[in-house]
């Protein structure tokens, strides 16, 4: 899909898919991450244990990504430089903008606007081979 997520072309509202957690634990060591037991609970209720994986976590005015999600821990690709435990956080999912998580994750098919039936890798070229010597002499 062209579309970024929650844009205009997208069509979908970012405020209807946000979780705000309350931070039980942050860690800033490698890997970084934040734990809210409501990230778990609605990762639970929708049937998907990387729920927010590849989405924002936003404490304050700071956002990251996150990485990928463990129960109610999201791993995020930075540490955030302050945080406070007791304070909230919001999370939102993200899209791999595949046409299957855009209809299954988000059921906004009639939006998507890739090319879902167009290869990954290109049939052409699997594997380039270096010509033997007398190949094209006459």
């Amino acid at each position: 899909c062209n579309h970024r997520l929650f844009s205009v072309g997208c069509g979908l509202d970012q405020a209807t898919f946000s979780t705000e957690g309350l931070l039980v634990a942050a860690c800033s060591e490698d890997p970084p991450y934040v734990e809210a037991s409501e990230w778990g609970s609605k990762a639970a209720a929708q049937g998907d244990a990387n729920w927010f994986a590849l989405g924002k976590v936003k404490v304050g005015t700071e956002v990251r990504m996150c990485v990928g999600q463990d129960g109610n821990r999201l791993y995020l690709n930075a540490p955030f430089r302050a945080t406070s435990l007791g304070g909230t956080a919001t999370a939102t999912p993200g899209c791999d903008k595949r046409v299957g998580t855009c209809a299954g994750k988000f059921d906004n098919l009639a939006s998507h606007a890739g090319f879902p039936f167009i290869p990954s890798t290109n049939p052409h070229l699997k594997e380039l081979t270096t010509p033997e010597p007398d190949m094209g002499k006459k």
